[in-house]
């Protein structure tokens, strides 16, 4: 009799090992096919209810809602696709804008704090993050986040000339609003653009704050030379020794205009070779 009981105790194991292996088969092949849908992206919204396991899926359906206008649908796909995923802030941030959309300000203030708090250590969606807290106001997100980027040469072109619009050319904004580190890319910006009379203002702010840069100097003095601002070019290549820029040769060789050269013999010393 425990004979037959333990072999009938067999059989049973064996059968629901049998039974959960073409479980787990089922589900893989299930998985498969989903997974050669959402690869060849020949999935609809109708396919919504069978993608759950693929929450990037879902967001681009409803991205796409989004591009048809229909808001209701975006928002539903894409609160189910961040939902199942809450890292995707791409995703996200396109749910702030269909709240935005849908009149919701405060919920989509939300959603761009914690896409900002979200993307601290990326910089992969900053710019259309930046863009959305331009259009919702909250203009902390925004020069973070603009600070950032030219920081780290992330459309280091269009937050500049962001920043320069926000900047409205107000010598406190600039003091305040950019980073010491982010000023030379800055002036190097206005100088592109011709503007040398506020690349000399923000060169006068990078002098308070203690931020060099030869080159940048160069670069400068040789434009203003251009234009005949002698006075203003010499002015970049003081440092408390007179006319002469870099007497002992103790600074870089930068190949700057006034490089190891002197603009007129003073009292109480000459030139000798």
């Amino acid at each position: 009799m425990a004979l037959k009981r333990g072999t009938m105790t067999r059989v049973t194991g064996r059968l629901l090992i049998s039974v959960g292996l073409l479980w787990l088969a089922v589900l893989m092949l299930k998985w498969g096919l989903e997974s050669r849908v959402v690869a060849s992206k020949s999935y609809t919204a109708a396919m919504a209810p069978t993608l759950a396991a693929f929450p990037e899926a879902l967001v681009r359906l409803g991205a796409e809602a989004w591009g048809r206008q229909d808001v209701p649908a975006a928002m539903r796909l894409l609160r189910n696709g961040v939902s199942r995923d809450p890292l995707l802030g791409g995703g996200w941030l396109l749910l702030a804008e269909a709240e935005k959309a849908n009149g919701n300000l405060d919920g989509a203030r939300e959603i761009l704090d914690y896409v900002h708090a979200l993307g601290k250590n990326t910089l992969r969606w900053t710019w259309l993050e930046t863009l959305l807290a331009l259009d919702l106001e909250v203009y902390p997100v925004v020069w973070d986040n603009l600070n950032r980027m030219i920081a780290n040469n992330r459309h280091t072109a269009d937050a500049l000339q962001l920043a320069d619009v926000l900047l409205a050319g107000e010598p406190e904004a600039v003091d305040k609003r950019l980073d010491a580190q982010n000023l030379p890319a800055y002036t190097k910006w206005l100088m592109g653009w011709g503007r040398l009379d506020q690349a000399l203002v923000v060169r006068e702010i990078m002098a308070r704050k203690g931020v060099s840069d030869p080159e940048l100097d160069a670069r400068l003095s040789a434009r203003l030379l251009g234009q005949k601002r002698v006075d203003a070019a010499l002015s970049l290549g003081e440092s408390g020794s007179g006319p002469m820029t870099n007497p002992g040769f103790e600074s870089d060789f930068v190949h700057g205009p006034f490089d190891w050269r002197f603009s007129r013999q003073g009292a109480g010393w000459k030139i000798e070779r």
